[in-house]
């Protein structure tokens, strides 16, 4: 009886270990395995693989350009149609023009969903970059239209916007800015400071809401300190202070390269912060405000870091994160507005 009894306490405190062991691991923050199967439907895995981008469909579905397999002579990127609430592919087009040794780097795709602009990388060779649109089939529309553009959308009349990666004084004027009617021909248009709202909705350390009158900043952040937030201010007021917004995660950290995405209704503003991790802290997570409340949302801690956010509709975002474990990328899509999973 004894012996039973001991066993049974030893069996409880591995169990309890165990737990606390996988607690601090993170194993149970919203968009991990165990996390996922608790939550509720907070956050949705999507898919898995070389993922180089996704993008909304006209439809409702989400289409995802993924490179190659491992051990896929091909090299091909593909472009995968997907359900947004998780499901099996619905249709795959493999990119049959394009040149074999590319990875993807990101997508636009055109308000009718018949174009789609693919940013691509070169996996050999002294070429490093290259933007190409193709149609739905996989046939070539545009080839090879430079090369990376660090703003890149569509916008409402179908015209490919582009813009090159600008310091926060270059990116206010739209004179860098160039748009292509490619039913015309790949001769780059002007562009008027109100028709930049879709090119920078998301960005690296900034962005601009959908109207193009409200401007997102991070702010720099100090390593000693948790601290992490975010500048907000109406375009052509830079001079005075704006809206601070803020959150705290952990000490140690260099949180300088964050990605930031508006909501389409322009009110919400999300943003990524990513750390190396450490076992029982918060050091990589997704942070969402509402600017118009001056209010912190919502915060979902990850393992490995997110990037690459944008607003699948008013409700929920997209993003997508490497796993470490099965290798390759996992793509998310996360409810907003939910309480904080801290």
């Amino acid at each position: 009886m004894r012996k039973a009894i001991t066993g049974i306490v030893l069996l409880g405190l591995l169990l309890v270990g165990a737990l606390v062991y996988f607690w601090g691991e993170g194993a149970f923050w919203p968009c991990e395995p165990a996390g996922r199967l608790l939550g509720g439907g907070s956050c949705t895995h999507l898919i898995t693989g070389d993922v180089g981008g996704a993008a909304r469909l006209p439809n409702g579905n989400l289409l995802v350009a993924l490179g190659a397999d491992e051990g896929d002579s091909s090299n091909a990127i593909r472009l995968v149609e997907i359900p947004a609430t998780g499901g099996p592919v619905i249709s795959e087009t493999v990119l049959r023009d394009n040149p074999v040794e590319t990875h993807p780097l990101g997508i636009a795709v055109s308000p009718d969903g018949e174009q789609v602009a693919v940013q691509q990388s070169f996996r050999e060779g002294r070429r490093r970059h290259q933007l190409s649109v193709f149609d739905r089939q996989g046939g070539f529309i545009a080839e090879d239209m430079g090369g990376l553009p660090g703003y890149m959308a569509f916008d409402a009349r179908g015209r490919l916007l582009l813009h090159p990666d600008a310091i926060l004084g270059e990116l206010a004027s739209p004179a860098l800015a160039a748009a292509y009617d490619l039913s015309v021909s790949q001769v780059p248009q002007p562009v008027n400071w109100n028709e930049l709202g879709p090119l920078f909705q998301q960005g690296l350390t900034l962005a601009y809401s959908p109207d193009g009158t409200t401007f997102a900043q991070a702010l720099d952040h100090a390593y000693a300190t948790p601290f992490v937030g975010l500048r907000v201010y109406a375009v052509g007021l830079e001079d005075r202070p704006g809206q601070l917004l803020g959150a705290s995660l952990r000490s140690g950290c260099h949180y300088n390269f964050i990605d930031l995405a508006f909501s389409p209704d322009g009110k919400r503003i999300a943003a990524v912060f990513d750390c190396p991790d450490r076992w029982g802290q918060v050091s990589s997570t997704l942070e969402v405000w509402d600017h118009t409340e001056g209010k912190h949302v919502l915060t979902v801690p990850v393992v490995n870091g997110f990037s690459d956010p944008f607003w699948y509709d008013d409700g929920s975002i997209i993003a997508m994160r490497y796993n470490y474990v099965r290798g390759g990328t996992d793509l998310f899509r996360i409810k907003v507005p939910a309480t904080s999973w801290r």
